[in-house]
Protein backbone atom coordinates (compact mmCIF):
# COMPACT_ATOMS: atom_id res chain seq x y z
CA UNK A 1 0.00 0.00 0.00
CA UNK A 2 2.95 2.38 0.74
CA UNK A 3 4.27 1.77 -2.50
CA UNK A 4 1.20 3.40 -4.25
CA UNK A 5 0.62 5.88 -1.86
CA UNK A 6 4.48 6.89 -2.84
CA UNK A 7 3.54 6.90 -6.60
CA UNK A 8 0.42 9.07 -6.10
CA UNK A 9 1.86 11.69 -4.28
CA UNK A 10 5.38 11.27 -6.71
CA UNK A 11 3.10 11.92 -9.49
CA UNK A 12 1.20 15.21 -8.20
CA UNK A 13 4.38 16.52 -6.78
CA UNK A 14 6.04 16.13 -10.46
CA UNK A 15 3.69 18.15 -12.14
CA UNK A 16 3.43 20.52 -9.33
CA UNK A 17 6.94 21.33 -10.06
CA UNK A 18 6.55 21.40 -13.68
CA UNK A 19 4.40 23.75 -14.09
CA UNK A 20 5.78 25.98 -11.02
CA UNK A 21 9.01 26.30 -12.63
CA UNK A 22 9.74 29.60 -15.42
CA UNK A 23 9.82 27.93 -18.80
CA UNK A 24 9.83 29.74 -22.19
CA UNK A 25 6.37 29.84 -23.63
CA UNK A 26 5.14 28.16 -20.96
CA UNK A 27 2.46 28.75 -17.71
CA UNK A 28 3.69 29.17 -14.46
CA UNK A 29 2.70 31.15 -11.40
CA UNK A 30 3.62 34.43 -13.61
CA UNK A 31 2.22 33.37 -16.71
CA UNK A 32 -0.93 32.65 -18.48
CA UNK A 33 -1.33 30.80 -21.41
CA UNK A 34 -4.09 31.02 -23.92
CA UNK A 35 -7.40 30.16 -21.73
CA UNK A 36 -4.87 28.33 -19.12
CA UNK A 37 -3.48 29.66 -16.46
CA UNK A 38 -1.61 28.43 -13.48
CA UNK A 39 -4.51 27.02 -11.56
CA UNK A 40 -6.20 25.22 -13.85
CA UNK A 41 -2.58 22.96 -13.74
CA UNK A 42 -2.71 22.46 -10.03
CA UNK A 43 -6.00 20.99 -10.16
CA UNK A 44 -5.73 18.90 -12.77
CA UNK A 45 -2.31 17.51 -10.71
CA UNK A 46 -4.31 17.09 -7.76
CA UNK A 47 -7.12 14.94 -9.91
CA UNK A 48 -4.70 12.45 -11.73
CA UNK A 49 -2.98 11.84 -8.87
CA UNK A 50 -5.54 8.96 -7.94
CA UNK A 51 -5.43 7.79 -11.31
CA UNK A 52 -1.60 7.05 -11.05
CA UNK A 53 -2.13 5.51 -7.53
CA UNK A 54 -4.37 2.73 -9.37
CA UNK A 55 -2.22 2.25 -12.36
CA UNK A 56 0.53 1.27 -9.57
CA UNK A 57 -2.01 -0.89 -7.84
CA UNK A 58 -2.59 -2.85 -10.98
CA UNK A 59 -6.61 -1.77 -11.01
CA UNK A 60 -5.71 -0.02 -14.42
CA UNK A 61 -4.10 -1.23 -17.14
CA UNK A 62 -1.57 1.42 -19.07
CA UNK A 63 -4.71 2.83 -21.58
CA UNK A 64 -7.40 2.20 -18.75
CA UNK A 65 -5.77 4.06 -16.88
CA UNK A 66 -4.31 6.93 -19.24
CA UNK A 67 -8.26 7.33 -20.40
CA UNK A 68 -9.68 7.83 -16.87
CA UNK A 69 -6.74 10.08 -15.90
CA UNK A 70 -7.28 12.11 -18.57
CA UNK A 71 -11.06 12.58 -18.01
CA UNK A 72 -10.64 13.21 -14.40
CA UNK A 73 -7.75 15.95 -15.57
CA UNK A 74 -10.62 17.79 -17.85
CA UNK A 75 -13.64 17.54 -15.10
CA UNK A 76 -11.32 19.01 -12.83
CA UNK A 77 -10.59 22.66 -14.36
CA UNK A 78 -11.70 24.86 -16.71
CA UNK A 79 -8.63 24.88 -18.80
CA UNK A 80 -8.89 22.14 -21.18
CA UNK A 81 -6.47 19.88 -22.10
CA UNK A 82 -3.22 21.02 -19.72
CA UNK A 83 -1.72 17.43 -18.96
CA UNK A 84 -2.47 14.85 -21.79
CA UNK A 85 1.26 15.19 -22.15
CA UNK A 86 1.93 14.29 -18.52
CA UNK A 87 -0.77 11.56 -18.35
CA UNK A 88 0.39 9.75 -20.97
CA UNK A 89 4.25 9.89 -19.48
CA UNK A 90 3.66 9.56 -16.09
CA UNK A 91 1.38 6.44 -16.78
CA UNK A 92 4.20 3.58 -18.15
CA UNK A 93 6.07 5.56 -14.89
CA UNK A 94 3.14 5.01 -12.47
CA UNK A 95 2.45 1.11 -14.01
CA UNK A 96 6.39 0.30 -13.65
CA UNK A 97 6.81 1.90 -10.36
CA UNK A 98 4.08 0.00 -8.72
CA UNK A 99 5.12 -3.17 -9.77
CA UNK A 100 9.40 -3.45 -9.58
CA UNK A 101 11.01 -4.34 -7.04
CA UNK A 102 13.53 -1.74 -6.72
CA UNK A 103 12.55 1.64 -7.55
CA UNK A 104 16.20 2.65 -8.92
CA UNK A 105 16.51 4.06 -12.38
CA UNK A 106 17.78 1.18 -13.71
CA UNK A 107 14.66 -0.84 -13.02
CA UNK A 108 12.33 1.62 -13.59
CA UNK A 109 13.43 2.04 -17.53
CA UNK A 110 13.44 -1.87 -17.60
CA UNK A 111 9.67 -2.04 -16.29
CA UNK A 112 8.75 0.59 -18.25
CA UNK A 113 9.38 -0.58 -21.61
CA UNK A 114 7.72 -4.01 -20.40
CA UNK A 115 5.23 -1.73 -19.48
CA UNK A 116 4.38 -0.18 -23.25
CA UNK A 117 5.48 -3.30 -24.79
CA UNK A 118 2.87 -5.70 -22.74
CA UNK A 119 0.00 -3.07 -23.74
CA UNK A 120 -2.45 -4.54 -26.37
CA UNK A 121 -5.05 -3.71 -28.92
CA UNK A 122 -7.26 -2.15 -26.12
CA UNK A 123 -4.44 -0.44 -24.09
CA UNK A 124 -4.62 1.61 -27.70
CA UNK A 125 -8.27 2.00 -28.00
CA UNK A 126 -8.16 3.75 -24.35
CA UNK A 127 -5.73 5.74 -25.48
CA UNK A 128 -6.87 6.37 -28.89
CA UNK A 129 -10.58 8.09 -26.64
CA UNK A 130 -8.44 9.86 -24.68
CA UNK A 131 -6.18 11.82 -26.84
CA UNK A 132 -9.68 12.82 -28.85
CA UNK A 133 -11.76 13.34 -25.46
CA UNK A 134 -8.41 16.13 -25.02
CA UNK A 135 -8.65 17.82 -28.27
CA UNK A 136 -5.32 18.75 -28.30
CA UNK A 137 -4.21 21.33 -30.93
CA UNK A 138 -2.69 20.53 -34.09
CA UNK A 139 -3.00 16.82 -33.77
CA UNK A 140 -3.11 15.87 -37.76
CA UNK A 141 -6.94 14.94 -38.87
CA UNK A 142 -5.47 11.24 -39.47
CA UNK A 143 -4.86 10.59 -36.05
CA UNK A 144 -7.94 10.89 -35.06
CA UNK A 145 -10.46 10.57 -37.46
CA UNK A 146 -12.90 7.63 -36.91
CA UNK A 147 -11.17 5.55 -39.88
CA UNK A 148 -8.31 5.48 -37.50
CA UNK A 149 -10.28 3.49 -34.89
CA UNK A 150 -11.50 1.35 -37.15
CA UNK A 151 -8.37 0.41 -37.87
CA UNK A 152 -7.20 -0.26 -34.57
CA UNK A 153 -9.90 -2.79 -33.51
CA UNK A 154 -9.73 -4.62 -36.96
CA UNK A 155 -6.28 -5.12 -37.01
CA UNK A 156 -5.51 -5.18 -33.17
CA UNK A 157 -3.34 -2.66 -33.00
CA UNK A 158 -1.08 -3.20 -29.94
CA UNK A 159 -0.15 0.56 -27.97
CA UNK A 160 3.18 0.36 -29.03
CA UNK A 161 2.80 -0.12 -32.63
CA UNK A 162 0.14 2.33 -33.14
CA UNK A 163 2.93 4.99 -31.43
CA UNK A 164 5.25 3.45 -34.14
CA UNK A 165 3.45 5.75 -36.95
CA UNK A 166 4.19 8.77 -35.37
CA UNK A 167 7.34 8.69 -33.48
CA UNK A 168 8.93 10.81 -36.02
CA UNK A 169 7.28 13.53 -35.39
CA UNK A 170 5.85 13.17 -31.74
CA UNK A 171 8.41 13.37 -28.74
CA UNK A 172 6.60 11.27 -26.57
CA UNK A 173 5.61 8.50 -29.15
CA UNK A 174 9.58 8.25 -29.70
CA UNK A 175 9.50 8.21 -25.83
CA UNK A 176 7.13 5.15 -25.91
CA UNK A 177 9.10 3.34 -28.88
CA UNK A 178 12.63 3.90 -27.59
CA UNK A 179 12.82 3.22 -24.17
CA UNK A 180 12.46 6.94 -22.85
CA UNK A 181 15.32 8.09 -24.14
CA UNK A 182 15.24 11.31 -23.80
CA UNK A 183 13.58 11.51 -20.33
CA UNK A 184 16.27 9.14 -19.25
CA UNK A 185 19.36 10.23 -21.25
CA UNK A 186 18.58 13.99 -21.86
CA UNK A 187 16.41 15.73 -19.49
CA UNK A 188 17.30 13.93 -16.23
CA UNK A 189 21.03 13.79 -15.93
CA UNK A 190 20.89 17.54 -16.51
CA UNK A 191 17.87 18.23 -13.91
CA UNK A 192 20.15 16.20 -11.44
CA UNK A 193 23.46 17.73 -12.29
CA UNK A 194 21.89 20.91 -12.26
CA UNK A 195 20.08 20.56 -8.84
CA UNK A 196 22.69 19.38 -7.04
CA UNK A 197 24.84 21.79 -8.06
CA UNK A 198 22.26 24.72 -7.41
CA UNK A 199 19.84 23.09 -4.90
CA UNK A 200 17.52 25.21 -6.87
CA UNK A 201 15.03 23.16 -7.98
CA UNK A 202 12.98 25.52 -10.00
CA UNK A 203 16.51 26.69 -11.54
CA UNK A 204 17.34 23.32 -12.20
CA UNK A 205 14.10 22.32 -14.24
CA UNK A 206 14.45 26.19 -16.10
CA UNK A 207 17.53 23.89 -17.15
CA UNK A 208 16.60 20.65 -18.25
CA UNK A 209 13.69 22.49 -20.34
CA UNK A 210 16.35 24.34 -22.14
CA UNK A 211 18.77 21.53 -23.09
CA UNK A 212 15.69 19.17 -24.16
CA UNK A 213 14.24 21.90 -26.02
CA UNK A 214 17.89 22.66 -27.95
CA UNK A 215 18.07 18.87 -28.99
CA UNK A 216 14.72 18.34 -30.10
CA UNK A 217 12.00 19.77 -31.93
CA UNK A 218 9.21 20.57 -30.09
CA UNK A 219 6.27 18.18 -31.05
CA UNK A 220 3.53 20.82 -30.50
CA UNK A 221 5.34 23.61 -32.03
CA UNK A 222 5.90 21.13 -35.33
CA UNK A 223 2.28 20.33 -35.42
CA UNK A 224 0.78 24.03 -35.17
CA UNK A 225 3.52 26.30 -37.04
CA UNK A 226 5.65 23.86 -38.88
CA UNK A 227 9.06 22.01 -39.22
CA UNK A 228 11.01 25.63 -39.77
CA UNK A 229 9.58 27.75 -36.79
CA UNK A 230 10.56 24.23 -34.41
CA UNK A 231 13.93 24.27 -35.53
CA UNK A 232 14.18 28.23 -34.68
CA UNK A 233 13.17 28.01 -31.22
CA UNK A 234 15.44 25.10 -30.66
CA UNK A 235 17.98 26.87 -31.95
CA UNK A 236 17.36 30.05 -30.04
CA UNK A 237 17.18 27.65 -26.92
CA UNK A 238 20.80 25.78 -27.76
CA UNK A 239 21.83 29.94 -27.63
CA UNK A 240 20.02 30.95 -24.56
CA UNK A 241 21.49 27.47 -22.65
CA UNK A 242 25.13 29.18 -23.17
CA UNK A 243 23.97 32.15 -22.16
CA UNK A 244 21.33 31.98 -19.56
CA UNK A 245 20.72 35.79 -19.87
CA UNK A 246 17.91 36.44 -18.25
CA UNK A 247 17.03 39.54 -19.91
CA UNK A 248 17.33 37.98 -23.17
CA UNK A 249 15.09 34.63 -21.98
CA UNK A 250 12.37 37.13 -21.18
CA UNK A 251 12.26 39.01 -24.42
CA UNK A 252 12.05 35.34 -25.89
CA UNK A 253 9.22 34.32 -23.74
CA UNK A 254 7.35 37.46 -24.86
CA UNK A 255 7.80 36.81 -28.63
CA UNK A 256 6.91 32.72 -27.94
CA UNK A 257 3.67 34.28 -25.63
CA UNK A 258 3.19 36.99 -27.94
CA UNK A 259 2.51 34.18 -30.90
CA UNK A 260 1.05 31.56 -29.00
CA UNK A 261 3.94 28.98 -29.42
CA UNK A 262 4.06 26.83 -26.24
CA UNK A 263 6.66 24.51 -26.32
CA UNK A 264 4.46 21.88 -23.94
CA UNK A 265 5.84 18.60 -25.38
CA UNK A 266 9.54 19.74 -24.18
CA UNK A 267 7.60 20.99 -20.70
CA UNK A 268 5.75 17.36 -20.52
CA UNK A 269 9.28 15.91 -21.19
CA UNK A 270 10.67 17.45 -18.25
CA UNK A 271 7.93 16.14 -15.73
CA UNK A 272 8.92 12.94 -16.91
CA UNK A 273 12.00 13.21 -15.84
CA UNK A 274 10.68 14.93 -12.77
CA UNK A 275 8.20 11.70 -11.93
CA UNK A 276 11.45 9.70 -12.07
CA UNK A 277 13.57 11.50 -10.12
CA UNK A 278 11.26 12.00 -7.76
CA UNK A 279 10.09 8.20 -7.18
CA UNK A 280 13.66 6.64 -7.54
CA UNK A 281 14.54 8.66 -4.92
CA UNK A 282 17.12 10.98 -6.74
CA UNK A 283 15.68 13.79 -5.85
CA UNK A 284 14.54 14.74 -2.33
CA UNK A 285 13.67 18.44 -1.33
Amino acid sequence: MWRADFVESSAVLAAVLEVSAPKLGNVSPFSRGKGMRFEHFLASSAAIGPEMRKMAEGEFSLGQGIFHAVNRSISAQKGGNVHLGIILLFGPIASAAGSVKSLDLASLRREISEVIDEAGYEDTVYVYNAIKHANPGGVPEEVLNESMLKKIIDRRIPLKEWMADGKDQNLIAQEYCNGYDISFETALPVLLKSYEKSRDIFAAITTSFLEVLSKYQDTLIFWKFGEETAREVSERAKYLLKTMDSGEMEEFDRYLRGQDINPGTTADIVGSALFLGIVSGEITL
